[in-house]
């Protein structure tokens, strides 16, 4: 018996198949609070006008100056959004009726009206804070015993990124336990703020991560080398650039990442000169990309050179948007990308994405790079 040119039989056995898959599969959804759809793109203070993280300074005035240099660039029409604070906003101690507050110092208009400049170039604005009881490298109040109080206070400064380090934990919690019950406070607020888990790879976040924030920290810190041995805390071969691409070939990313649940490498550390050049900095740059990682520069986008800047434009509109999201190659000039990101990248980067474009439009969010078949030749 058939139906047109196919049996019934097989139709049958199909749809037992797929009833099957849907039975001994489990369903993999990433946590959607309204943000996070694709991976976060734009810039963090870790490695601007300061040591890179060895002595993390941010002021109101450098926020505003590199707010207006990536909307004068054209880089938000790119993606390039959110405007974070790392380890650096707070004051030393709560205010006199528990809050945490910023260092009036630096932030003399205070993060309210510094929001409302950001949000009405169309940016988005992020801080930092621990879910532990201090912060990582300041010494600052963190939001341990304080949850639900602190994720209020960022909802009504207009927060809509919040990072959550590692550091300071109390005993008797494991770390799912305590990003869980952060991740619940922020969301009773009512206001959707990207929550991204500082967790250093611990405990296999990559198989819980996506379930209570939109992005979650796969490895130790990232430093501005290629190769750096591991001296920090965390999961991870070391802490440079090629350490980091060599371990994530050992976690198949493409097995967690998805929509509302991104993994993430760290920051780019792009062009910090002398230990990161161009040539390392463009692997970093193409291999985040290929991750569908998060995009959040940590040195200064208001140095950009012309040629970096249309790196910018190249790599993320054709390798981050389109082989990751939209499967339709726009590599268009092979010749001006491969400047970018070198011969190999470009070559694999344009069939990866001529690939999307001949596949099932229900496959093409599947196709993501396995990077443990690729080797980089410097």
């Amino acid at each position: 018996i058939c139906v047109g040119d196919f049996p019934i039989f097989h139709k049958m056995a199909a749809r037992l198949l797929l009833l099957l898959a849907a039975i001994l599969i489990p369903a993999v959804q990433g946590y959607d609070n309204g943000l996070g759809r694709l991976p976060p793109m734009g810039w963090n203070t870790w490695c601007t006008d300061d040591l890179c993280g060895l002595h993390d300074v941010c002021t109101e005035a450098e926020i505003k100056s590199v707010a207006d240099s990536i909307v004068s660039q054209g880089l938000d029409k790119l993606g390039y959004q959110y405007i974070n604070m790392d380890d650096c906003w707070s004051a030393t101690t709560r205010n006199a009726t528990g809050h945490l507050q910023a260092d009036a110092k630096n932030f003399p208009s205070g993060l309210a009206a510094l929001a409302d400049y950001l949000h009405a170039r169309g940016l988005k604005f992020g801080l930092y804070t621990c879910v532990g009881t201090e912060t990582c490298r300041g010494g600052r109040p963190a939001s341990f015993g304080h949850y639900e109080l602190d994720a209020a206070t960022f909802a009504s400064w207009g927060m809509d990124f919040i990072k959550a380090d590692n550091c300071h934990r109390p005993s008797g919690y494991t770390e799912r336990e305590l990003y869980t019950n952060f991740s619940t406070a922020l969301n009773k607020t009512g206001r959707p703020m990207l929550f991204s888990l500082c967790e250093w790879g611990d405990e296999d976040v990559q198989t819980w991560g996506g379930t209570v924030g939109q992005m979650y920290r796969i490895q130790m810190d990232h430093l501005p080398f290629w190769h750096f041995p591991p001296k920090a805390a965390g999961r991870g071969f070391g802490q440079g650039t090629g350490d980091i691409i060599e371990y994530i070939a050992t976690l198949q990313p493409s097995s967690f990442v998805r929509p509302y649940a991104w993994m993430d490498p760290d920051f780019l550390e792009t062009l910090l000169h002398p230990t990161m050049n161009f040539v390392d900095s463009r692997t970093e740059y193409t291999f985040w990309s290929l991750w569908s990682a998060p995009l959040l520069v940590a040195t200064d986008v208001r140095k950009m050179s012309a040629l970096l800047l249309m790196c910018c434009v190249f790599v993320c509109v054709c390798i981050f948007v389109c082989v990751c999201y939209i499967g339709v190659c726009l590599c268009v000039c092979e010749s001006v990308l491969g400047g970018c990101t070198g011969r190999s990248s470009t070559i694999l980067a344009c069939k990866l994405a001529r690939a999307c474009a001949h596949s099932k439009a229900s496959d093409k969010a599947k196709i993501l790079l396995n990077p443990e078949v690729i080797a980089i030749d410097q």
